[in-house]
């Protein structure tokens, strides 16, 4: 289906975005910053149909803003932190007397930023915020994307390709992630239909499952579970090529899976966006990955089960020792 496929690469592009804004941030190397303020007016553009500009093109470092658009009195600021002191440093920073009147907008490029939409601003007499409305961030642009139209979806697609291929400046090399080389491992291991061998620990494990309220994908866990054998000889290997390694993947599946963690109700649901997430950065850090889609469900299916396992994501039952947390 076309517009599966097209909102796809938008998804996975934009989220391979946000991961290198993140640890560019990290690393103190904020150019790619400056290049995605007009990139994502650009974006914001096609997806309502604003005419945002970069007002730092004619005015270095305007207070409190990066974007503008007369027209519709718009004002956005664009940034990679995800904090409620942002959003209100920039509100007090705007000048209220040439932007009287203006819809005041924030987009984080970089993480999450649901829960700021909870908290409680001072909002200046003359400047329109509304929390819930105005504050964006990657997820809410990828569910407005996947509302709009089919020739909408494939413009913004087409846009996204030729903005984030390796020849523009907004992108830099691709770092192969760590999850993308276990991914490949996994690919080429001989895994058995029918092993003969039981989970550890599946009396625990059921605990899990039950105490995390996971009933609809218990099978599905307890099914790929017994080839957790299989990842620990492969992150033992891995971790002789590097230090670190497969301490790097725990945090990141952790990390992935507290993020995630604020936009679901419903933990069975949260389960499957913790490896669409997952699925989402091998996919867009591996330009070499040479197995069908169904090769990489599998492997991604059972590194997430894998880190259930360890209780590296969704929470341990209370009074519970897990000897399977290494």
């Amino acid at each position: 289906m076309i517009r599966k496929d097209d909102f796809d690469i938008i998804k996975c592009k934009l989220e391979f975005l946000a991961y290198q804004i993140e640890i560019s941030g990290r690393l103190n190397l904020l150019e790619l910053n400056n290049h995605a303020e007009d990139f994502f007016a650009e974006l914001m553009n096609l997806i309502f149909d604003w005419k945002l500009g970069n007002v730092n093109k004619n005015a270095s470092n305007v207070r409190g803003i990066d974007l503008v658009d007369t027209e519709r009195q718009i004002i956005m600021q664009v940034s990679s932190q995800s904090e409620s002191t942002k959003i209100q440093r920039s509100l007090d920073k705007i000048d209220i007397e040439k932007y009287c009147s203006y819809n005041f907008k924030f987009l984080c490029i970089s993480k999450n930023a649901s829960s700021l939409k909870r908290n409680s601003y001072k909002i200046p007499d003359t400047i329109c915020f509304v929390p819930q409305d105005d504050i964006y961030d990657i997820p809410t642009l990828l569910m407005l994307i996947k509302r709009l139209k089919s020739n909408s979806i494939a413009k913004i697609k087409d846009f996204i390709v030729k903005e984030l291929n390796d020849r523009n400046t907004l992108s830099f090399p691709k770092m192969q992630s760590c999850l993308a080389d276990i991914v490949n491992l996994l690919a080429l291991e001989p895994l058995q239909e029918n092993e003969s061998f039981q989970p550890k620990n599946t009396y625990k494990i059921d605990h899990k499952i039950e105490f995390n309220k996971l009933s609809t994908v218990r099978d599905y866990i307890l099914d790929n579970a017994i080839y957790s054998d299989y990842l620990d000889d492969l992150y033992s290997e891995y971790d002789k090529e590097g230090c670190n390694r497969k301490l790097a993947i725990f945090n990141k599946l952790k990390s992935i899976y507290t993020q995630l963690f604020v936009d679901y109700e419903d933990n069975n649901a949260l389960f499957f966006a913790v490896q669409e997430k997952v699925k989402g950065i091998v996919v867009a850090s591996c330009d070499n990955f040479a197995y069908e889609d169904e090769i990489l469900d599998l492997s991604v299916t059972i590194i997430v089960v894998d880190a259930f396992i360890r209780c590296k994501i969704f929470r341990e039952p209370f009074g519970e020792f897990y000897a399977f947390t290494e």
